[in-house]
């Protein structure tokens, strides 16, 4: 009867997971995020045979750019489509190795799975888009299914340990610098053979990046990977003024609020239910997130105090958490980049708890009160489209239809806007265009004005250079910061005053067209 139950639990929990994941691919139920223009577009620059770092900027490491571009040559088409499947495959398997890691540590099948599925249905409807965080969360999941018994540890487990940490760090800084602190802790405190798990571990690492750096160096690429993805995010990601530089969920009230004045408000029933949905998911998280940190000073108290370090898993966890805590702050640390964390800790504290069947009773009962919010609030409100909206099949075959057929996108695909050959520029984020009417002209896909200190001094100059190299037939800049992009400081404000000249305002841009005559002109 036990067996039937957890096959019915992993059964049913899988199809949740999956039914949640579908909702996310429709564009109408999930709108297109600018992130995802950019890790797309980026993609489809390899794909067209530029080489990242040397050729376009990204403060992000190679991997999601790798990992999409192989996708998009296998299928033919690079498109948000193709991305938004990738990414939902990246979920399944994060839920997939987060069951295996839970069921390796002694968790049955039926309590397993629910805890595996609560990443893919509560915490990816957040950011629901193709993501290097993301990848980088199934990274961790495998690494826990990797060293889940870090003594029984074969060279194998401790390779593929490392295969996971060196993938971490291919998507994301953090994540390789957590994954990779996991490793030494579980590896040196609880491997019986140390020294060839650790070498195995670093072989996996070595089997991952070795390639990598080695094809960047062959091609140039090396400098501008140092440069872009450790130098510039040291100096400018999260600069003093610009929109990464803000309070610790600075974000969450007014996405709190809204939920709550909804609730106030002529609204339908099922508008009341997902706003009363939204507020128990977001409340439930918050409420999980301080007793993490609660229980990761609790733990790590008794540690110093029994002056012995224990089951490894506990440590593990703890110093992910403190890391994860610090990076964060240090970074960008809204409400999304929270969520992006927690998707990482998420499997290492799962399987930090050991089997589900030792926990105290009142922790059970309190995990499992937890537990049904997380998944019931989490699948009503980020599949809270379908109580408004009647699908279509178009949704899930042809997500760019939207963006493709927006105004500016029809302009300039009307004829005589552009010739064969010809080249554009848009600001800020210029992948909605990019990926429909023509090729970028610059190496930037998010390019912000020099006032915004995101941007510095060094990235307008390029940009500046790029354009009088490629000459653009136009520049598309937003309205809204139309006259910043103009900054007679910037360079790039300078080519755009000197060489083009305002044309037209067409949907959400402003148009700029490349003069003819002068110096560094046609």
């Amino acid at each position: 009867m036990s067996r039937r139950m957890d096959c019915a639990a992993c059964a049913g929990m899988g199809l949740l997971v999956l039914g949640v994941l579908a909702a996310q691919i429709s564009p109408v139920m999930n709108p297109p995020k600018w992130d995802e223009f950019i890790v797309v577009y980026d993609a489809h620059r390899v794909v067209m045979g530029q080489i990242p770092y040397r050729d376009f900027f990204n403060f992000i490491p190679p991997g999601i750019f790798l990992i999409l571009a192989a996708v998009f040559k296998a299928v033919g088409t690079s498109t948000l489509t193709v991305g938004r499947y990738a990414s939902s495959l990246g979920m399944i398997a994060f839920f997939g190795l987060t069951t295996w890691a839970l069921r390796r540590r002694g968790w049955s099948a039926g309590s397993s799975c629910p805890w595996a599925a609560v990443v893919p249905v509560a915490l990816f409807g957040f950011w629901a888009v193709p993501s290097h965080h993301w990848m980088a969360a199934a990274c961790a999941a495998g690494l826990a299914a990797a060293l889940a018994r870090p003594e029984e540890a074969s060279a194998m487990a401790a390779f593929s340990a490392g295969l996971c940490t060196g993938l971490g760090g291919l998507f994301t800084q953090t994540a390789g610098l957590l994954l990779a602190a996991c490793s030494l802790v579980l590896l040196l405190q609880g491997s019986r053979r140390k020294f060839p798990a650790l070498a195995a571990w670093a072989g996996g690492i070595a089997a991952i990046w070795g390639p990598v750096l080695i094809g960047l160096t062959l091609l140039g690429a090396l400098p501008a990977l140092i440069r872009d993805v450790i130098l510039w995010p040291m100096r400018n990601y999260s600069r003093e003024g610009n929109e990464n530089a803000g309070a610790a969920l600075q974000d969450l009230p007014w996405r709190v609020g809204d939920l709550w004045r909804a609730l106030g408000a002529h609204v339908s029933f099922g508008q009341v239910v997902t706003s009363l949905a939204g507020l128990l998911l977001y409340g439930t998280l918050v409420l999980i997130l301080l007793a993490l940190v609660a229980v990761a000073m609790v733990q790590f108290a008794r540690i110093l105090r029994r002056k012995n370090l224990g089951d490894p898993w506990p440590v593990a966890a703890i110093l992910a958490t403190f890391l994860m805590l610090g990076l964060t702050a240090r970074g960008s640390a809204n409400w999304l980049h929270v969520v992006f964390a927690s998707a990482i800790l998420a499997p290492l504290w799962l399987v930090a708890w050991g089997g589900w069947a030792a926990w105290p009773r009142g922790a059970r009962i309190a995990g499992q009160v937890m537990l049904a919010c997380l998944l019931a609030s989490g699948a009503v409100y980020h599949t809270r489209g379908l109580w408004a909206h009647a699908p279509e099949a178009w949704e899930w075959t042809d997500v760019d239809r939207p963006i493709r057929d927006q105004a500016v996108n029809r302009w300039l695909n009307s004829p005589g806007v552009l010739a064969p050959g010809d080249t554009i520029a848009a600001f800020p984020e210029g992948g909605e265009v990019y990926l429909y009417s023509a090729p970028a002209a610059v190496g930037y896909t998010y390019f912000l004005p020099l006032d915004r200190d995101y941007n510095s001094m060094g990235d307008h100059q390029i940009v500046a250079e790029q354009i009088l190299k490629n000459r653009p037939k136009w520049i598309l800049v937003t309205p809204g910061m139309e006259l910043e992009y103009l900054d007679p400081a910037s360079p790039v404000g300078r080519v755009l005053r000197l060489d083009y000249t305002r044309a037209s305002i067409v949907g959400n841009a402003v148009a700029y067209r490349r003069q003819k005559g002068g110096p560094s002109r046609d």
